[in-house]
């Protein structure tokens, strides 16, 4: 796993409503949970699912390994439950996708729109077609999360939008 940019999509709603909250936050590591080791394995298996065309239930059992920024690796045991969730996100990314461009587990930058060099994220999965991007992103908390206005995956849209049309950020009458 990389590093996070210092504008992290995840903790978008944090920083864009208390901008203190980064220089507060600043030197603080985040600690492994197992929360967060099921959903990195999860990711893992989502993005081999949707790029080598398996199904889930195959890597049930497996141990998946987990990294956090260069530490030792851990592994987390892939379940049935995990697999069931995991195969309803990889069979809708692909329904979704049918006839359109599919790129998963795509580092999109946003550095132009923040004016802060290095800043970045991975969407899960990015579908471009009939006119409209599309940012799809595996959750596998347990709280639910909402997708309207969700600043993460705006954050994103705004980095595939630079990833697809060019190093300049898009203009407002790229955007609207």
């Amino acid at each position: 796993m990389t590093a996070h940019a210092r504008f992290s999509p995840s903790a978008s709603k944090r920083w864009l409503s208390c901008p203190g909250s980064m220089v507060l936050n600043a030197d603080r590591k985040g600690e492994p949970s197992v929360y967060a080791d099921n959903g990195t394995a999860m990711h893992a298996v989502a993005a081999w699912c949707l790029t080598e065309h398996y199904r889930a239930s195959k890597r049930v059992g497996d141990q998946i390994p987990v990294h956090k920024d260069g530490s030792e690796p851990r592994f987390v045991e892939f379940t049935d439950d995990m697999a069931t969730q995991v195969q309803e996100y990889v069979d809708w990314v692909r329904a979704y996708a049918i006839g359109k461009t599919l790129m998963v587990e795509q580092q999109v930058d946003f550095s132009t729109i923040v004016g802060q060099l290095e800043q970045f994220g991975t969407a899960d999965a990015i579908v471009v077609g009939d006119g409209e991007l599309t940012i799809v992103d595996l959750k596998t908390g347990f709280r639910p999360v909402d997708a309207t206005n969700n600043t993460q995956l705006m954050t994103y849209a705004l980095g595939a939008l630079v990833k697809l049309v060019g190093e300049e950020a898009p203009s407002d009458d790229d955007l609207f």
